[in-house]
């Protein structure tokens, strides 16, 4: 089975997205950021009422508030700006560039515009389906492949999920998944 697509930027970067936000070590991250920064504008406020300064504390309550609700906001784009900027520093040839992918007995071959390689089935991980891409995770890279760009996209998920399962290897279904 052969399959040609087109790869862009913005797939690398919802690859990137969905990583980031199924990495528990991220997840930490984020929610310690916003525990903290929650907590210093909850503390001035405590301090304030204590020194009975009341309006310090009334306008810390209200950036805290207001932080409460907004932050995640900001961190979702600061995350999404970093990881475009990852990926023109990291990638810097491949965005927009012309791809297929052959799926022979025990291997894989990859082919794009400027390489050709063969991996052994051995070295998948698992395979990830989200809304708009399938992930074949290989170690701590992907195949990604844009379902809007597959043709016979329910052949080759099905390919795919017969694969997962003869190297007895996950098959994850998260179409529900949105980066938040």
């Amino acid at each position: 089975m052969r399959l040609y697509y087109r790869l862009y930027e913005n797939d690398y970067l919802q690859h990137q997205l969905y990583l980031a936000s199924t990495s528990k070590r991220i997840e930490n991250k984020r929610k310690r950021s916003y525990f903290w920064i929650i907590a210093f504008f909850a503390s001035i406020a405590v301090i304030s009422f204590i020194l009975t300064n009341n309006s310090t504390a009334i306008l810390s309550i209200t950036i805290a508030g207001i932080t409460a609700i907004f932050y995640p906001i900001y961190e979702r784009k600061h995350y999404e700006k970093h990881y475009k900027e990852y990926i023109k520093e990291n990638y810097p040839d491949k965005p927009d560039e012309k791809s297929y992918i052959e799926f022979m007995v025990n291997e894989v071959v990859i082919h794009n515009d400027h390489s050709e390689s063969k991996l052994d089935y051995i070295t998948f991980d698992r395979f990830i389906e989200i809304e708009n891409y399938i992930f074949i995770r290989i170690g701590a890279t992907s195949l990604i492949l844009p379902k809007e760009r597959i043709e016979n996209l329910d052949i080759v998920r099905d390919y795919l999920k017969t694969l997962a399962t003869r190297l007895s290897k996950e098959y994850i279904e998260n179409l529900t998944w949105k980066w938040k």
